[in-house]
């Protein structure tokens, strides 16, 4: 069997690779290289063809005369993208899986815990809407032309992204627990929060490949394991052998009134209580449970940062922005 990903080498495309060859499946990735970024090595084994999605010339020359058993697409964030995605694999692969996102749920009028069918965000986080209507496009193609598609909306997935409360993913957090800088929650620490390892993501995904009663369906692909966000960090402090650290408090208005950039995600998102029902999945994959705890899966995440110095960089900007919320903040 062929899998393409679209992607390969990010935070679940990678373990979604590893998966699939795992399985024995024939896997080939389209991926642009990122020379700029630090990324995982595409999975040995894989079919790497170079080509930057957004490219169009580049990516027909590059499937020119190749077909795929399934697609999986974790690159498509918008409407116009979407409609991208239709000129390049409509007719080129027996199932395509948009990889989504649960942020698109309208948090202030969706009830826990969040069901598929949940009220979706029609204004607001930029990201969020724009997956919402790259969803529209692509089921639309499933009703009018038939297009085989599978939504599946990813929470919060890490492997090679920090889970923060407030900040960013890369090291700035842990950086600010090692040299014993204070940390950032937002409101009280106690709002509850569903963490995904992208491995589980991978296999639950793996279970929908090629199933065609999963055409024209939504399935969200979560943990069943919740904690609080001060959990989450006092977790992180234990992952980097470090001792508890000196948490401070803002509200999720002051964060946003400091930087639109972090404020947007709290607001639409981390300041919301984030509790699945994955019988859905569970359902189409009756094997499927996700079975990386937090323990194990940040324990992972340090020797994955810890393996490179290049990784090991605090961001300094929003240290400071950090420092400033902190010193307002009381502990």
């Amino acid at each position: 069997m062929k899998l393409l990903i679209v992607g390969g080498t990010g935070n679940i495309s990678w373990r979604s690779a590893q998966a699939a060859l795992a399985a024995g499946w024939e896997v080939t990735l389209l991926n642009r290289g990122a020379p700029a970024r630090i990324r995982r090595l595409a999975p040995p084994g894989c079919r790497v063809l170079f080509a930057d999605i957004r490219d169009p010339a580049a990516v027909f020359a590059r499937l020119e005369g190749q077909c795929f058993d399934v697609v999986l697409d974790v690159l498509c964030y918008n409407a116009p993208q979407a409609t991208q995605v239709l000129d390049y694999f409509a007719g080129r692969t027996g199932h395509y899986l948009f990889v989504s996102t649960t942020g698109m749920y309208d948090r202030t009028r969706a009830r826990l815990p969040f069901t598929e069918d949940a009220d979706l965000l029609t204004h607001g986080w930029p990201y969020a809407v724009g997956k919402r209507q790259a969803e529209e496009v692509l089921l639309a193609a499933w009703r009018e032309r038939g297009f085989p598609v599978t939504v599946v909306r990813a929470a919060h997935t890490y492997d090679t992204i920090v889970p923060v409360a407030v900040g960013d993913p890369d090291w700035t957090i842990p950086w600010r627990m090692q040299n014993r800088r204070p940390i950032l929650l937002h409101g009280d620490g106690t709002t509850l929060w569903t963490l995904t390892h992208s491995s589980d993501f991978a296999r639950g995904v793996m279970g929908l490949y090629g199933n065609p009663d999963s055409f024209g369906e939504v399935f969200h692909i979560t943990s069943d394991e919740v904690l609080t966000w001060r959990e989450i960090t006092l977790a992180l402090a234990r992952a980097l052998e470090v001792a508890p650290p000196d948490l401070r408090y803002r509200t999720s208005a002051d964060i946003a009134a400091a930087s639109v950039r972090l404020g947007e995600v709290i607001l639409w998102h981390k300041m919301w209580c984030d509790l699945y029902d994955n019988s859905k999945i569970k359902r189409f994959c009756p094997d499927w449970r996700a079975e990386v705890t937090l323990e194990q899966g940040l324990a992972e995440l340090v020797g994955y940062f810890r393996s490179d110095p290049r990784l090991l960089l605090p961001n300094d900007e929003v240290n400071r922005l950090l420092d400033t919320l902190c010193a307002q903040a009381p502990s």
